[in-house]
């Protein structure tokens, strides 16, 4: 999505701070963990995204991915 590494984690870290915090009800019954570890990890710098992220960001741009 964009050329740069530094764009990629300021995406997932502002994905982990703000959607998938404000909005764990919708995501917790999806991870493979208690929530707010799995919220810890993913804001990590070097962590990749994962099915979770993805539709937290697609929720975050109001996109559907079944039209």
């Amino acid at each position: 999505m964009f050329s740069s590494f530094a764009f990629h984690f300021l995406i997932l870290y502002h994905l982990s701070s703000f959607q998938l915090k404000d909005h764990h009800s919708l995501y917790e019954g999806y991870v493979p963990m208690k929530y707010k570890r799995y919220y810890k990890k993913m804001a990590k710098s070097g962590e990749w995204g994962d099915h979770v992220t993805l539709q937290a960001a697609a929720d975050k741009v109001c996109y559907s991915f079944h039209k």
